[in-house]
């Protein structure tokens, strides 16, 4: 009898999920028909979840309820700035609550809400919008397999599994 692939290092993952905020409210989905694909262990996914996939296998679904520090973190009042608004490029659309993406001074993406706006500043957040608050995935494992050597080296990994 095969018996069936269980989620470890190098293995690649095909999911579907939802997400729950604290209220119990769904705040994401997957969908059914659009499932998400990984590799497993190395921190593709938010530590909490990844954690809670090892050793999972096809068909099983569980319900994992994590904490900000097992999710995205807690809330760094330092990614808070207040910058001059001429520094904000001319085609976002300033608006209270909106969202852009910027770059970095170190080239690295930022994903910014717009927390407040006057005549001369803005103020962003460069907080994951999750980031200090508990949730819970709802998570089904669609399918286990090793992953191929063309994955791991497209993540920087060689088939042996050693990191680049």
């Amino acid at each position: 009898m095969n018996e069936q692939p269980t989620i470890g290092r190098n293995s690649h993952v095909t999911f579907s999920y939802q997400l729950f905020d604290e209220n119990g409210l769904q705040i994401d989905a997957s969908g059914s028909d659009e499932p998400l694909s990984y590799i497993h262990g190395y921190d593709l996914l938010i530590s909490g979840l990844e954690e809670k996939m090892d050793g999972k296998q096809t068909g099983e679904e569980f319900t994992v309820a994590l904490d900000p520090e097992d999710a995205y973190g807690e809330r760094d009042e330092s990614l808070i700035m207040k910058v001059e608004r001429t520094e904000i490029p001319e085609e976002v659309d300033l608006q209270m609550g909106g969202r852009f993406t910027a770059i970095n001074e170190q080239g690295d993406r930022m994903n910014l809400v717009v927390l407040d706006i006057t005549d001369e500043d803005v103020v962003l957040d460069a907080n994951h919008p999750l980031a200090g608050k508990a949730i819970t995935y709802k998570v089904k494992i669609k399918n286990v397999r090793q992953a191929t050597g063309q994955e791991l080296t497209a993540l920087g990994v060689s088939p042996d599994g050693k990191v680049h």
